[in-house]
């Protein structure tokens, strides 16, 4: 099979100059100035006649403005008289009477018109005051000669809610079709423009609203959802009947030309830099470029087995191939998971829009120590009948982890957004001071009244402040009093509660008598292994008393005070538990069992996460890790934080990135153990990443591996690492970035392991 037949070249969109007199601050072209060495007429000629060579079926004529380009005229003519399709988008601007007849006479196929929402939306967006009455002159003036009308439309959250206005514009002024496709902003400052997953929907109601109108045809661009129930209606054409996504056409019958003469597969992904950039027709031909099997290998090379989340297991991935590149790229870098796909949303349910939520809603943070969601009825293990009801009417997480082991790392990272690592919590013995934002003292600034409820006063919040510890969490009398006093302020309060960690009291213990209770505990477990079970006894009478004597509690204090209508109830834990089961048949760990802290396996990471309260039920697939609670309640509470507040997490409401390494830190030898590490600055810790279905464990003290796939090995038995054979590359090239770039201790690589022994046997150490 030659090359030319495997990639033949049907269709092009054509950046004639960057030159443009309108100034939008969405513009995916970033247009104002003509760019640096645009093509001469003549270039533009020859690399017509090269695209016609190679198959060409159709051409758009874009910008900037097109119509700004010097030899315009003579660019377009070639394409028409070579029976080359050609039509042009323009802002409309430079369209009037005589353009329009001149339009007519080159034997443009159309025009399409840039609309971005009626009048005043528009004319904002644009940044030219009476833009909008300008194109609707232009529509006239083009009717008037017969030449044909369309308009395309970039949807974003600013235009969203006037689609229906401007569907009724643009049905009475007589366009023929109308092309929606979603705005990816090249300026990260307007990022948040970008549409939410399930506010697709909408979008594609409207679609299939204005088709059966039938007075205008409607249909979705390359961007918009694929593979849902209405696809069919979605890609229906303004010149032929249902269509179906058959995969992104960049690189493989598509190219994007810029006016410079260097080409990409797609124009869009100019937003993107220069990554997509495959050479410059002023180097190589582009004939010799399209024939390149090293080029669009982003497309071309394809690769099933690098797809995650939604995407991996899909039946539509061979075909989809993911969905539209620019989309991708917008929402996971790595292009391995599209979340904007409508069979994925509407598979998982998640298709409705957030329900709107009071302005400043109070806050209550309840955290379970040590609760598993596997003991959770919500989370298939047995009835629990209250934590059931917040999932059944709240928001359930279904894949939600701790980012650390044990409890001061675990909630520092709830309520900075940072990673444990990052925040130089890596040892057991360590307490957190407030270095760094948190969501107390962000609240607080906010004239939240803030107030926390812990185990000991001297316990997690110490060096913190602003966290108020108002009671112990044994105090069920305070902590109601708390809630119902704050009626007509909004708060946010923080429960830990101790009763679901070791050993199972849910009642007020001294800290002495508590300390000697696990000692027993722990003493008693590493002889006789068998009173695990035991242990599992007590562990769900522990959560029965919670699900059925604590919170029932807690929810009636809050609706006496602010309601649960303008109050969120946000319930986890702050790690999971485990009761020797992997170390049955072992001696002891050191020689000293511990409940959690020293392993990374998915009963100790696993946390239940449930928001309940002023939220629209439903259930979030998109994987969850601590260091989102805190961009989350920010954004819930409106508190105007920006993005680099919370560096390491996502606002779990808002998300785009889905496909992302989750990280998480245990101590390798605690203090308590004699394991005292000779260099302080050096870290005995296992640090874990799990990407997708594969979670992958480093031992950072002696460089040992575990590498686990979830979806085949959900109990992690089986070390694929075992038989010397190392991990993804790309997992482990992210540990390292991820460990070395962020966490402010040493790690003992094996590399650096032997720097230090050529140096000492040089004679330096």
């Amino acid at each position: 099979m030659s090359e030319r037949y495997e990639y033949p070249l049907r269709m092009c969109v054509w950046e004639l100059t960057l030159r443009c007199n309108a100034r939008c601050r969405l513009c995916g072209s970033s247009a104002d100035k003509a760019r640096s060495g645009e093509l001469s007429t003549g270039e533009c000629i020859d690399l017509a006649k090269e695209m016609i060579d190679l198959g060409l079926r159709t051409v758009t004529l874009s910008g900037g403005e097109p119509l700004l380009r010097h030899g315009f005229d003579e660019i377009a003519t070639f394409c028409v008289k070579s029976k080359v399709r050609t039509d042009i988008v323009s802002n409309g601007l430079l369209i009037d009477d005589d353009m329009a007849a001149r339009i007519k006479d080159l034997g443009l196929y159309g025009v399409t018109l840039s609309f971005d929402g009626p009048e005043q939306v528009h004319d904002d967006l644009r940044g030219v005051p009476g833009n909008y009455q300008k194109l609707l002159r232009a529509i006239e003036h083009l009717q008037k000669h017969d030449v044909r009308v369309g308009a395309i439309t970039h949807v974003n959250r600013t235009n969203l809610p006037h689609m229906n206005e401007l569907a009724e514009r643009l049905t009475a002024a007589g366009v023929l079709a109308w092309r929606l496709q979603l705005t990816i902003p090249p300026d990260p400052r307007y990022q948040n423009e970008m549409l939410l997953p399930q506010q697709l929907p909408e979008v594609i109601e409207l679609i299939k609203r204005v088709q059966r109108q039938g007075k205008m045809k409607c249909y979705g661009s390359h961007s918009i959802g694929y593979y849902g129930r209405d696809e069919l209606d979605v890609r229906r054409g303004p010149d032929s009947g249902p269509r179906v996504w058959k995969g992104c056409p960049a690189g493989l019958s598509g190219i994007g030309l810029l006016s410079d003469g260097r080409i990409n597969g797609c124009l869009s992904l100019l937003i993107h830099g220069e990554r997509f950039i495959e050479g410059s027709i002023r180097e190589r031909s582009l004939t010799e470029m399209w024939r390149d099997p090293n080029l669009f290998a982003y497309n071309r090379n394809f690769d099933a087995t690098k797809s995650s989340g939604a995407c991996r297991a899909c039946r539509f991935l061979t075909t989809c191939r993911r969905g539209c590149f620019n989309v991708l790229v917008a929402a996971d870098e790595h292009m391995t998971h599209n979340p904007l796909c409508m069979h994925a949303l509407e598979s998982t349910g998640r298709t409705k829009t957030p329900a709107a939520q009071p302005d400043r809603p109070s806050i209550v943070l309840f955290v379970a120590d040590g609760l598993r969601p596997d003991f959770l009825g919500c989370y298939g293990g047995p009835d629990t009948p209250t934590i059931d009801h917040l999932a059944q009417h709240g928001v359930r997480v279904k894949h939600a982890r701790s980012a650390a082991a044990w409890t001061v790392p675990a909630v520092a990272s709830m309520l900075t957004g940072m990673s444990p690592h990052r925040l130089g919590l890596v040892k057991w013995r360590q307490n957190w001071s407030r270095a760094n934002d948190d969501l107390f003292s962000l609240l607080a600034e906010q004239d939240y009244a803030v107030g926390s409820f812990a185990f000991d006063r001297r316990h997690l919040f110490t060096n913190v402040p602003q966290a108020q510890v108002t009671g112990l969490s044994w105090d069920l009398t305070g902590i109601e009093d708390w809630l119902t006093a704050h009626h007509s302020r909004p708060s946010f309060t923080y429960v830990h509660w101790w009763g679901t960690h070791a050993p199972y009291i849910s009642s007020a213990m001294p800290l002495a008598k508590w300390r000697k209770s696990m000692q027993l505990l722990t003493d008693t477990l590493d002889r006789h292994r068998e009173f695990a079970a035991k242990l599992r006894v007590m562990y769900r009478m522990a959560i029965r008393h919670l699900d059925q004597r604590v919170l029932p509690r807690i929810l009636q204090a809050i609706e006496k005070g602010r309601g649960l209508d303008n109050t969120i109830f946000i319930f986890t834990s702050d790690h999971g538990e485990c009761w020797a089961e992997r170390y049955a048949t072992a001696e002891p760990v050191r020689d000293v069992f511990d409940f959690h802290g020293r392993a990374l396996y998915e009963e100790n990471l696993r946390v239940p996460l449930i928001f309940y309260g002023a939220v629209e039920p439903e259930e979030l697939a998109v994987p969850a890790v601590h260091m989102d609670l805190a961009p989350t309640i920010a954004a819930l509470t409106r508190s105007g934080a920006s993005a680099s507040t919370f560096p390491d997490g996502i606002n779990l409401f808002d998300y785009h990135i889905v496909n992302r390494p989750l990280f998480a830190v245990a101590d390798r030898d605690f203090v308590d153990a004699g394991q005292v590490p000779t260099d302080p600055n050096e870290v005995y810790a296992l640090f874990a990443c799990l990407d997708g279905d594969q979670k992958v464990i480093r031992d950072l003290r002696d460089n040992r591996w575990e590498w686990y796939d979830l979806t085949h090995d959900p109990q992690e038995s089986n070390n694929l690492a075992a038989s010397e054979k190392l991990p993804p590359a790309n997992i482990r090239e992210a540990m390292n970035d991820e460990w070395t770039n962020v966490a402010p201790v040493k790690w003992n690589r094996e590399e650096d392991q032997d720097i230090r022994r050529r140096l000492r046997n040089l004679g330096y150490l």
